[in-house]
């Protein structure tokens, strides 16, 4: 399985003909199929489902494109901060959740980038269980989290910034017109919630 092999399977994972990828990446359609069968050979499997209207992933392809995506995004960031042409350059991967907390962050880089242009910042949202992850498995250089998070194996500092939440409802709801709220007004309540949950007081750290 080669890294170039990786890239043309996802093409054709994209654009779900092989015939369009081929075009999108500027080869020959026998030439891709020939690359597909055989990272497919290697794999041992079948990584599509062939029809006259295209190509559909296999749940051997479905498994491997998950995975893909991120061994050639680590391929990439790999070589673009090695590749530089300027003492301080490259890409930095940066990962969140949706909170203002980044926004401290992002103009932490924008003065950053007024010193070093060549810089680039990439975002990546996900909860704290997936920052954590990709920061073990270095597809993350930082990453910002809400405690509690085992924090043992990284460098970490608390920012101060505090996030505020409220709850989104009708009108004519029973807690509608309240200012504040408490837990107990809410037990009751059908809820659509974040897969953020907290087990203690929220902080934010930036690890």
């Amino acid at each position: 399985m080669e890294l170039q092999q990786l890239r043309y399977f996802l093409a054709v994972a994209s654009e779900k003909n092989i015939t369009r990828a081929a075009e999108h990446l500027r080869l020959s359609q026998p030439a891709l199929s020939r690359q597909i069968h055989q990272l497919e050979d290697s794999l041992g499997g079948p990584l599509f489902e062939r029809s006259q209207g295209g190509v559909t992933l296999t749940e051997r392809g479905y498994y491997l494109a998950e995975h893909a995506k991120e061994m050639v995004r680590l391929a990439d960031k790999i070589s673009a901060n090695l590749n530089t042409a300027t003492p301080v350059s490259g890409e930095l991967y940066i990962g969140g959740g949706e909170t203002r907390t980044l926004t401290s962050v992002i103009t932490t880089f924008k003065q950053m980038k007024q010193l070093h242009p060549d810089v680039k910042l990439r975002l990546y949202s996900g909860n704290g269980d997936d920052v954590i992850d990709k920061l073990d498995r270095g597809i993350l250089d930082f990453g910002v989290v809400i405690e509690p998070v085992n924090l043992a194996a990284y460098a970490s500092r608390e920012l101060p910034h505090v996030d505020r939440w409220g709850v989104l409802t009708r009108r004519d709801s029973q807690i509608g017109n309240r200012t504040h709220l408490e837990t107990a007004d809410l037990l009751d309540l059908p809820l659509i919630l974040s897969e953020q949950s907290l087990v203690g007081p929220a902080q934010r750290r930036f690890g």
